[in-house]
């Protein structure tokens, strides 16, 4: 049995797989090039143009396009092969690279996981200050990203949730005019109730709010909506995303200097999605 684990990182795979494929080399113009120096040393005697170590060039140029392709197509059957059996991922990354087949011999399903799996068991095993709610960060993670929030948006999510409500759905601020995970306010924390129930969810549910909380993005804050979907997903986006979510959905007092510090909660997401 394998004591090995497995991370399968599907968007990495698949990028690189989409870069190499887009690799082209003409070699037409090397080969007309070659057969144009043949010509001329074919023709006349004494001349030597070294046209056999071109011809080697442009194989060895041809042999590296189709080991690029190769490449381009295992990445991808590694990705694809996550929904399949142990014994489909083992040859699938064994395409990739031959070396690790016995280490992964016996492999379990569970050993293997995406990355995005491992940002939403790392998150739930943070504590933040010893009193996170772990459960709540977990299912909210799962529903962000089944809503299409990149990981990059969910860690400038999370950073602003922990400096507002440190992720608990029932806490009150501003003296119990503020409610839940973002400290909906007054009129906000209405349109909450009212939307749970027009749409059957416990406003005190980390399911509810969360609906709401893409709701209200997707209608009343679509500028903080479109710099979450449109930021890179590294660290670096998460950090922007942070910052435009705490200005521009939050708006709390001294908001640009709370911009800076929250985005600073982003690394400690970011560094568990690794």
């Amino acid at each position: 049995m394998s004591d090995m684990k497995v991370c399968i990182d599907k968007t990495n795979l698949i990028n690189s797989a989409s870069l190499l494929e887009g690799i082209e080399i003409s070699t037409d113009e090397l080969i007309s090039t070659a057969e144009q120096l043949s010509s001329i040393e074919n023709s006349h005697d004494g001349i030597e143009l070294n046209t056999d170590a071109l011809n080697e060039n442009i194989d060895n140029i041809k042999t590296a396009l189709k080991n690029i392709n190769t490449l381009a197509s295992n990445l991808t059957e590694a990705v694809n092969a996550y929904d399949g059996s142990e014994e489909d991922i083992i040859e699938a990354l064994s395409k990739i690279d031959s070396s690790i087949r016995e280490k992964l011999t016996g492999l379990d399903k569970k050993d293997i996981y995406t990355k995005e799996e491992t940002l939403r068991e790392n998150i739930v095993i943070y504590d933040s200050n010893g009193s996170a709610n772990g459960e709540a960060q977990e299912e909210l993670y799962t529903i962000l990203s089944d809503l299409g929030y990149s990981r990059a948006a969910i860690c400038a999510i999370f950073a602003n949730i922990e400096s507002e409500s440190n992720f608990s759905t029932t806490a009150l601020g501003d003296g119990g005019t503020s409610y839940g995970l973002c400290q909906w306010h007054n009129s906000r924390w209405a349109n909450l109730n009212n939307y749970c129930r027009a749409n059957g969810y416990d406003p005190s549910s980390v399911e509810g709010q969360a609906r709401f909380l893409n709701y209200e993005l997707e209608t009343n804050y679509t500028s903080v909506y479109n710099t979450l979907k449109s930021v890179e997903d590294n660290e670096e986006g998460a950090r922007i995303a942070s910052k435009d979510w705490t200005i521009n959905f939050e708006i709390p007092d001294n908001k640009y200097q709370r911009a800076e510090q929250r985005a600073t909660n982003v690394s400690k997401y970011w560094q568990r999605s690794a």
